[in-house]
Formats: structure tokens, C-alpha cells, sequence
């Protein structure tokens, strides 16, 4: 009888799931993507405005935020200024998730500081290669 095969990384060496911060005022939107991110490997937490998004990236240190530009409470904007301020979250890739895309709206959106624009609805495939892609620039970048 053979021993069962083992993985090359061990549990201890394994990166842990991505953690992603969904902003959204939407319930669906964050319902949608929610599931298909975990479904897809990535543990999420979710929030339906700027003011919460703060306070659970403060707690949770978030690897990337998907952030809705207008919302209650707190606007994407808003909230994005406040978390680049912030010395422990500003390295963090903080995609504007919108359903306003014109080219001057992608484009005051990334001189804002944003680091992607993705236009909703979007196909969750091409949310979750777009956060892929960001970690991985993040990750060769540190």
C-alpha cells in the first residue's frame, strides 16, 4: 500500500484566500459578487456604504476593496480619500466598481486615486481576474 501523495507546500506555506471588501449599495450587487468571489476561493466581507467600508477595512486589512463610487452615508470618493489618509490601508489596490463608466468618469475616478475602474454589471469572471491581476501586480511590486 503507498503513502497518500503529499503537496509540494505544506498548509503553513499556503497563502491564505484573499480577502476582499465589497462596497455596494446594492443588495444584488453585493449578493452576486459575494458568492462568486467565495465560490472562487476569496473570503469577502461585504458593506453598503462608504462610513462601514472604513471601519471594516480599519478591523480586517482587506487585500483589495471594490468600492462603488455613489452610495449613501459615504461616497466611494469619500471613503477612498479617507483610506489613502490612512497609513495601514493605503497600499491596499482599491477598485471603483461603478455602474457610471464614461471616459471623464474613468478618468476623474483614476486621477482620484482609484487604482482600477470596472463598469457593472460585469461579468464576475472579469471582476475576478481583474482582482487576481491586481494582487499579483501588488505582490511584485512589495
Amino acid at each position: 500500500m503507498s503513502a497518500p501523495a503529499v503537496d509540494a507546500i505544506g498548509p503553513s506555506e499556503q497563502p491564505a484566500a484573499p480577502l476582499v471588501l465589497i462596497v455596494d449599495d446594492f443588495a444584488d450587487a453585493l449578493d452576486i459578487y459575494g458568492s462568486y468571489l467565495t465560490f472562487r476561493g476569496c473570503r469577502v466581507l461585504t458593506a453598503s456604504n462608504g462610513a462601514d467600508c472604513i471601519e471594516l477595512a480599519r478591523v480586517h486589512q482587506p487585500d483589495v476593496i471594490l468600492l462603488d463610487i455613489r452610495m449613501p452615508v459615504m461616497t466611494g470618493a469619500q471613503a477612498l480619500r479617507l483610506l489613502r489618509a490612512n497609513a495601514a490601508l493605503a497600499h491596499v489596490p482599491i477598485v471603483a466598481l461603478t455602474a457610471y463608466a464614461l471616459d471623464s468618469e474613468r478618468d476623474e475616478a483614476l486621477a482620484a486615486g482609484f487604482d482600477k475602474v470596472i463598469a457593472k454589471p460585469c461579468l464576475p469572471d472579469a471582476l475576478y481576474d481583474a482582482i487576481m491581476g491586481l494582487l499579483t501586480e501588488k505582490r511584485r511590486v512589495s
